[in-house]
């Protein structure tokens, strides 16, 4: 902890952080750490390499587990190394959870899930990192909800099909491009999110459930940046903003749900919903 610099001293008297734990997965061990007061996660964050190869692990994350408690994870291997393999094809008569649906595998080998009820989904990252997989993944597990009719899917393709149009099939309505015809379909589910919540509003119903007689609207854009954020026409970039923000401010009780896929970060100003963190690694279908 003095070589690494995550001492405290007054005076004479070091001041050292405190190990709580170990835990050991094989391929990870885990160090729970109390903070000296007045120390950040930053701190250990920024001596994560030298934490490293003081350990002889490959890295070290930092993670924060509760106001001046930490976890040190110091990974010896990669348990996702390999592909994980696709699953067989959900029965037609399966029951899919919204809010549990799954993606892939987490590194730790059990299954990782998404919610898609009560939320939206970012996928963010560069060419060939996998965003694909991802989305595929999400409408593989949904297949027995799709061909029920509980679940009713929208597509946007700027890349002309090159993506999506794999299984058109799939869509309810799939757009090819990021012009006036991509920026209608977004504001047609926007319509339909304030027409749903006016409905659920001077009904019962609060928010949607597979009872609610209407079906869960998903709707999936690959890459989404050059329909909100890239788009050339000013006219057709406003609304396509506008009408995402509709969805993802007022989606949610309604039943609409967008997967967005992106290659940039988003940027300020763009109108792109948050990420959500996650603190485990993960591999898709």
């Amino acid at each position: 902890m003095r070589f690494s610099e995550l001492t405290k001293h007054a005076g004479r008297t070091h001041y050292y952080p405190r190990i709580r734990r170990l835990r050991s997965d094989g391929w990870r061990d885990r160090v729970s750490v109390t903070l000296v007061r007045g120390q950040s996660p930053v701190e250990f964050a920024k001596r994560a390499d030298g934490l490293a190869h003081a350990f002889g692990a490959t890295s070290c994350r930092v993670r924060v587990d509760r106001p001046r408690r930490i976890w040190l994870d110091f990974l010896h291997r990669d348990p996702l190394s390999a592909p994980v393999a696709v699953p067989a094809l959900p029965d037609p008569l399966t029951v899919v959870d919204l809010r549990k649906v799954v993606v892939g595998m987490l590194e730790t080998g059990h299954p990782w899930t998404v919610r898609l009820q009560g939320g939206h989904v970012l996928v963010v990252g560069s060419t060939g990192a996998g965003k694909s997989s991802a989305v595929w993944a999400l409408l593989w597990h949904l297949a027995p909800a799709i061909r029920a009719g509980l679940v009713q899917v929208f597509g946007i393709d700027p890349k002309g099909g090159m993506e999506l149009g794999r299984a058109p099939g799939v869509f309810t309505r799939l757009v090819y491009g990021n012009g006036p015809d991509a920026v209608e379909l977004l504001e047609h589910i926007a319509t339909l999110t304030r027409q749903r919540a006016e409905r659920f509003r001077d009904g019962k119903v609060h928010d949607w459930t597979p009872a609610s007689g209407v079906p869960f609207v998903l709707l999936v854009v690959d890459e989404l940046a050059d329909v909100v954020a890239y788009q050339t026409d000013k006219g057709l970039k406003t609304r396509a903003q506008l009408a995402l923000q509709v969805l993802t401010s007022q989606g949610r009780a309604p039943g609409v749900c967008v997967i967005g896929a992106v290659q940039d970060p988003p940027q300020t100003g763009d109108r792109l919903p948050a990420p959500v963190p996650r603190q485990d690694r993960h591999a898709g279908g």
